[in-house]
């Protein structure tokens, strides 16, 4: 039996939601479970739907930040496969994107055939890029292997003095999010101790 992906589609524009939905959904491999369009919704979303893969939009409200909202998904849907879709390709923001560990970016211009094929591949466990992005990609200024910008901010976070329950707060995520966070940033440092992960990190000029 083929496994269905129940998917959440997360964009400020109606007719996207709707056109992304249409065509999502002639797949028998989707189910989309939702669409909202405020960020502020997503943990509401993620809890009463608990998508296995989250289309999210970079520009929603005002305020929106992009890296909180891989945040709430990376702690309450964990599972969930993230696909950017996006107008943006400007090299930071997708260097950026690309460092806090999504699975896909893909952008607006391309063709909606094009966007279902490459979010099929995600599902399946694929990374895939828009073919727009090729340059990006090909400058080297990020690795899967690396840190990733919520490991580096905890890091440096703790080099702070910030306790875990101040981190938490501080990312507005939970304080388990935080350890988590924590313990992934010494295996990928072969850290000891987080005091010598700090040290590390430091020695690498990763945080300051």
């Amino acid at each position: 039996m083929k496994q269905t992906y129940k998917v959440l589609v997360v964009d400020d524009h109606p007719s996207i939601r709707q056109a992304l939905k249409t065509r999502l959904e002639r797949i028998d491999a989707f189910q989309v479970v939702g669409d909202i369009g405020r960020g502020a919704d997503l943990p509401w979303a993620l809890k009463t739907y608990r998508p296995d893969l989250v289309v999210l939009d970079l520009e929603l409200e005002h305020g929106h930040v992009p890296a909180k909202s891989v945040a709430q998904i990376d702690e309450l849907a964990p599972a969930a496969k993230i696909v950017i879709y996006s107008g943006h390709s400007d090299f930071q923001i997708v260097t950026y994107m690309l460092d806090l560990g999504i699975d896909g970016y893909i952008l607006k211009t391309d063709s909606m055939s094009s966007v279902v094929n490459s979010i099929k591949e995600i599902a399946a466990g694929e990374r895939r890029f828009s073919p727009g992005l090729t340059p990006i990609l090909a400058e080297g200024n990020w690795s899967s292997k690396s840190l990733n910008l919520a490991e580096r901010g905890v890091l440096q976070m703790l080099a702070d003095g910030m306790s875990t329950k101040r981190i938490a707060l501080e990312m507005h995520i939970a304080e388990r999010t935080a350890r988590d966070y924590i313990g992934k940033a010494l295996q990928k440092l072969r850290a000891k101790s987080w005091m010598h992960a700090i040290a590390l990190a430091m020695r690498k000029k990763v945080i300051v």
